[in-house]
């Protein structure tokens, strides 16, 4: 139910799911790691940083045993020092999630990184093309629309292109969430301001070879909750 309400964009109704997990009394620390993981993208995504580095750090020392929740404490972690402005330690932290998610071979903790890891370049100023490229890949192959659609958000705010931004548009569209609205801003107001990236990110973010990005920032903010592949 958390992680519905978070794709849904009900954040602080799934902030509740998840402590309402932690108050159950369930002598199970993976659980509890889970929990604190997805509260900490929550805060995260609720513009609460430092409530949301407390979470994931905690989550951090609890359980180890699962290294796919591992990754995506990381990776979660990356996003949040990234906004703090702690460009190296964002960074590390996105890179040894992504390592993680490889070794273990989670196509689904691999994607939700790699999107990670293109928001976070793209606040710091840093080419952001390859990680959202590599996100749509996995994601069409896992059929995952959502995270689909995110990685399409970003190449639009990474190569200035806006034929991603309307395919983006047409997934969300069809999912009916409200991330849609968000993304009809962009399309609606080309090289403004419609979102906390587009204020973080300088006007021009690298692109892929050849292609000149007139990008303000990224659309919308990369969720990942621990979910299954």
């Amino acid at each position: 139910m958390g992680a519905l309400a978070m794709w849904t964009d009900r954040l602080v109704e799934g902030m509740e799911h998840f402590r309402q997990a932690l108050r159950s009394n369930v002598d199970d620390r993976h659980l509890e790691a889970t929990a604190l993981t997805s509260l900490g993208m929550l805060a995260h995504l609720l513009h609460r940083d430092l409530e949301a580095a407390g979470y994931l750090r905690r989550a951090l020392a609890i359980d180890h045993s699962s290294t796919r929740t591992t990754a995506l404490c990381l990776n979660n972690l990356g996003l949040t020092e990234g906004r703090l402005g702690n460009r190296q330690t964002a960074l590390d932290y996105h890179r040894k999630a992504l390592a993680v998610a490889r070794r273990i071979g989670s196509p689904s903790a691999e994607r939700g990184i790699l999107l990670g890891l293109g928001e976070t370049s793209l606040r710091l100023g840093l080419p952001a093309w390859d990680p959202f490229r590599q996100a749509l890949d996995l994601a069409r192959a896992g059929r995952f629309r959502m995270q689909e659609a995110l990685a399409l958000d970003g190449l639009a705010h990474t190569t200035g292109d806006p034929a991603y931004w309307r395919e983006a548009l047409a997934i969300l569209t069809e999912l009916g969430v409200a991330r849609a609205e968000l993304v009809r801003r962009h399309l609606d107001n080309p090289g403004g301001y419609s979102c906390d990236l587009c204020r973080a990110a300088p006007p021009v973010n690298a692109a892929r070879p050849g292609l000149v990005s007139a990008s303000r920032g990224s659309g919308g903010q990369q969720v990942h909750v621990v979910d299954r592949d």
